[in-house]
């Protein structure tokens, strides 16, 4: 019993410090949405041919540069399901 719970404070700190887990910037989208750049928006609920912005944003005005260069609109969105933004709002 005391070497599973060793064996898993220590996996677990490993974990939390891993490098492959990179911080997320929660000033742009909270914790539970989606960065997506997306072409239209019907009422903050639907938002039409979305995809992952090309590159991490550093701030809300790096992510809205990014969006733009692509003709798209910075938003987050709670789901994201093949191209499509739901409960979306802009950041």
């Amino acid at each position: 019993m005391k070497t599973s719970v060793i064996l898993l404070a220590v996996f677990g700190g490993l974990t939390a410090s891993s490098p492959l887990v990179a911080p997320r910037d929660m000033s742009i989208c909270n914790a539970i949405q989606q960065r997506q750049c997306c072409d239209f928006d019907v009422d903050g609920i639907l938002d039409g041919n979305c995809e992952s912005p090309s590159s991490t944003p550093k701030d809300m005005k790096d992510f809205s540069e990014i969006c733009s260069k692509t003709g798209k609109a910075a938003a987050c969105c709670i789901l994201s399901v093949v191209g499509e933004g739901l409960v979306c709002g802009r950041p």
